[in-house]
């Protein structure tokens, strides 16, 4: 909780200072101070890693519980070194060959020049002639002599009280220091003369209270604490935290070392109840490995939780998270079912099983609030599957398929043949987030704009090579075109991006564009969890090679999106006349497998003009008219139009400023409006760059 609160403190302070990142964009300056506290990780990063791991043949091993303490065994086991970033390392004692923080790992291939030259026109593979690694080792017995500890053992105590996720700093840090003053040692008031302080309490500690190999016992170390403690604090406000104080150090240490010679004659009761849990909880036999399962369904399985990883957002608005909430409630009753053993029933037509419950945690305005969550009811699921029990769903692919389609607005026998035409398992698993998020926006009150598809769509596309998304003749001709170009540094897979955007540019970031893009990647992480438990015959549904990556470019999306907010049609978002007639079809089909059924659950703000029949390569010019260069314009209809008056006072301070640039079209057209609201609310239209 304490580090979901931390990252809820960066998100903020980036936000915060969200003009002054964009400043820095801008004119392509580095940064600004302290960004390394603005730092999150993206939220499909972790699952894009494993999944490229597997992708290279090998097996990771996902963890129950916290990984560090399994990962320091093997190492151990091994003698290997731990990469890591985590600042609990540096205390386990015996850690293999040692501790490599991440940020200190660097790898460089060389590669023979003459053979790059050779294979620049092949598909030969180009084979690194060796490799160099160099990273900073750190290694326990180095650090305890370093403060002066005489055994290693003692370092799991002493990052105990340091503080950890178990041992708040903050009950001791004072305390410690004053005592560290009152034996003549000099202190500063500095984060890093702290772990000094420390040592030298635990070095006293031992010698007042000695057991075997100058290890003290943690009952002292405890009473000892309290005592200092106590001194410095004359209210009762901390009389919990003391009263745990000794438990809280056994069980951090039992984190760190469960075979630590610290626990001699201690027990660890919470972590005990931890493993009866675990042995409650029983894997249901369709994804008994744990290896090909995300931590977030380990989590689902074993202590019934989900935790919502922060994304950049709106704060002002609800959790992105909360779009993707049905798909996580599906994947609750289809894995917890199983651990109630409603599976093998025969669910009757009442329905009165109840649903299982899943205690999320997600940010709450500025804060992690936890909700008990139900799952769906197992009647409507079966409904949905047209099965007559959660296993047979598990088990069999037609009805994991019928499933998936559904809880992604895609029963229509028209939609799956659509999908189907795509031919491409990419963007078949993109277009069905793409239509769940449409759906679900419009079920929860707060509809897209069909400009925010286009967008997305457009940058999907554009973030991927032509290899990757163009139909192969359309490749081969690319490849030929790009052959004939000179220089050996020619490459056939360049992104269509790079046709139509300077590479070195960074897109302005923008509230509303952040939280839509949060939100799209809220819907594509949990998809990809109830893809992981389905037995689905649907393309290998964010389950193929290297499907995650490709399901999210932020550049290219918040370039794209910005772009058709701004007003820019069809042929200007693909690259100009001469890109626009080479991927304008594969465009059609995306655009229509995404909004078959659910134009009405859009916004239609502006009139892209696209044709509801196929478009080809030699359809004629006027069948090709909306992808001509063009102002488009603002639909007329009631629904628009009461959003309009809905801006208020806003809007009209917004056109006062703008209104003396609108008597000049071209000047105005070639700034293209900074704000959304200039081009709702007055229908400002803009003149599309054909570069």
């Amino acid at each position: 909780m304490k580090r979901y609160r931390s990252y809820i403190e960066r998100a903020e302070l980036l936000m915060a200072h969200l003009d002054q990142i964009n400043a820095n964009l801008k004119t392509q300056e580095s940064g600004i101070q302290h960004a390394a506290d603005m730092y999150l990780i993206p939220p499909l990063m972790l699952e894009v890693c494993l999944q490229t791991i597997r992708d290279l043949g090998l097996n990771p091993i996902v963890c129950r519980g916290e990984a560090d303490g399994h990962v320091v065994q093997l190492a151990d086991k091994y003698q290997g070194y731990v990469v890591s970033k985590d600042s609990d390392m540096h205390v386990y004692p015996r850690i293999g060959k040692g501790y490599i923080p991440l940020n200190t790992l660097s790898i460089f291939s060389q590669i023979n020049e003459e053979e790059i030259h050779s294979n620049s026109n092949s598909n030969n593979d180009i084979t690194i002639s060796y490799s160099t690694v160099k990273a900073t080792v750190y290694h326990p017995q180095r650090l305890a002599s370093l403060l002066k500890l005489e055994n290693v053992e003692l370092l799991p105590l002493l990052g105990a009280i340091l503080g950890n996720d178990y041992l708040d700093p903050q009950l001791v840090r004072y305390p410690i220091m004053e005592w560290c003053s009152s034996q003549n040692m000099p202190v500063k008031n500095k984060l890093g003369y702290w772990p000094k302080c420390v040592a030298e309490y635990l070095r006293e500690t031992c010698a007042l209270d000695e057991k075997e190999n100058n290890l003290p016992d943690l009952v002292a170390v405890a009473d000892n604490l309290k005592t200092v403690i106590t001194k410095t604090r004359e209210n009762n406000s901390t009389a919990a935290a003391l009263d745990g104080l000794g438990q809280a150090l056994i069980t951090s240490i039992y984190r760190y070392d469960p075979e630590s010679a610290l626990l001699s004659g201690h027990s660890c009761p919470k972590v005990q109840e931890e493993k009866e849990e675990e042995q409650q909880h029983t894997l249901p036999e369709s994804i008994s490995e744990l290896g090909k399962m995300s931590r977030s369904i380990i989590d689902c399985l074993v202590t019934r939780t989900f935790w919502a990883t922060l994304f950049i957002e709106d704060f002002q608005k609800e959790s992105s998270w909360i779009i993707s909430r049905s798909l996580r409630q599906c994947l609750y009753t289809l894995l917890l079912s199983n651990n109630t053993k409603h599976d093998e029933q025969i669910v009757p037509s009442s329905g009165q099983l109840p649903p299982p419950q899943v205690k999320e945690y997600i940010r709450e305005k500025h804060h992690i609030a936890d909700m008990d969550i139900p799952g769906l009811p197992i009647k409507d699921i079966l409904d949905y599957a047209s099965s007559n029990s959660i296993q047979h769903i598990l088990n069999d692919a037609q009805a994991s398929d019928q499933l998936l389609y559904h809880m992604h607005y895609s029963n229509d026998k028209k939609v799956q043949d659509l999908l189907t035409a795509l031919d491409n398992h990419y963007l078949q698993s993109f277009v069905l987030c793409l239509r769940y998020l449409i759906g679900e926006s419009a079920h929860q009150g707060t509809p897209l704009k069909n400009y925010d598809v286009v967008g997305l769509l457009v940058g999907m596309m554009m973030a991927s090579s032509s290899s990757v998304l163009l139909p192969s003749s359309v490749c081969t001709d690319t490849h030929q075109k790009n052959n004939e170009k000179k220089g050996p540094n020619n490459n056939s897979m360049k992104k269509w991006s790079e046709h139509n955007r300077d590479g070195n540019t960074r897109p302005a970031l923008k509230k509303q564009v952040l939280h839509l893009t949060a939100q799209y990647q809220s819907v594509v992480f949990c998809s990809h969890l109830l893809s992981q438990v389905l037995h689905c015959n649907t393309p290998q549904h964010l389950r193929g090679k290297a499907s995650l990556e490709h399901m999210y470019n932020g550049v290219n999306m918040h370039h794209y999106l910005q772009l058709a907010r701004r007003g820019a049609n069809i042929g200007s978002l693909l690259g100009g006349p001469s890109r626009a007639h080479e991927l304008g079809g594969l465009f059609w089909k995306l655009h229509r497998a995404t909004t078959l059924g659910l134009t009405d659950k859009m916004e239609q703000i502006y009139d892209y003009r696209i044709p509801s029949t196929h478009v080809n390569s030699n359809a004629s010019s006027t069948q090709e008219d909306w992808l001509q260069p063009r102002n488009i314009k603002k639909r007329s209809n009631s629904h628009n139009n009461s959003n309009e008056a809905s801006f208020g006072k806003n809007t009209k301070r917004l056109a006062t400023t703008k209104n003396k640039k609108a008597s000049s079209s071209s000047n105005h057209n070639k700034k293209g409006g900074n704000n959304i609201f200039d081009v709702l609310s007055f229908g400002c239209n803009f003149d599309d760059d054909d570069e």
